[in-house]
């Protein structure tokens, strides 16, 4: 089973674009780490401004419940924008492009079982401890990407 998910979790599948349409709607499964690893989905929907410019906008959120009991009141958000220019032939069968993207997560949970950190470097000869703590870690990531879309029919593409 854990060999068929990870597969899965690389597919995007974008659906409803119509010939003559400049929107589409895609899903997409994702990973999220809040504060272990989890799953995830992302909807979105993209805009083509110009036959080889893509704009693409997804929305994500943490699905399921923690695995580990001591972590309560847990919640995930990304949103997560795409500029991508097409270079491959419009009509070839797998349209490659390269993007630039940026993200924002914002992630919180509290952790009722408690626990330490070294407030200064590793090995320091004093530890801070806690019964419990809330958690906020908020990020801004950008990134670059290259990619491939397949067409696999007239309102669906991987």
């Amino acid at each position: 089973m854990k060999k068929i998910i990870l597969p899965l979790l690389l597919l995007t599948v974008e659906f409803l674009p119509a010939q003559n349409s400049r929107w589409s709607l895609t899903t997409t499964p994702a990973v999220v780490q809040l504060p272990d690893i989890r799953y995830g989905i992302q909807l979105g929907a993209t805009y083509r401004s110009k036959p080889r410019l893509d704009l693409l906008t997804e929305l994500s959120t943490a699905v399921g419940n923690p695995a580990d009991k001591n972590i309560t009141n847990s919640h995930y958000l990304r949103i997560k924008t795409e500029l991508r220019h097409i270079f491959s032939s419009l009509r070839a069968p797998v349209k490659t492009y390269y993007g630039i993207q940026v993200a924002f997560a914002d992630r919180a949970w509290t952790n009722t079982s408690g626990g330490s950190y070294f407030r200064e470097k590793f090995y320091s000869d004093s530890s801070v401890n806690f019964s419990a703590a809330t958690i906020r870690s908020p990020f801004l990531s950008m990134t670059a990407q290259l990619g491939g879309m397949t067409r696999i029919s007239n309102h669906f593409a991987v």
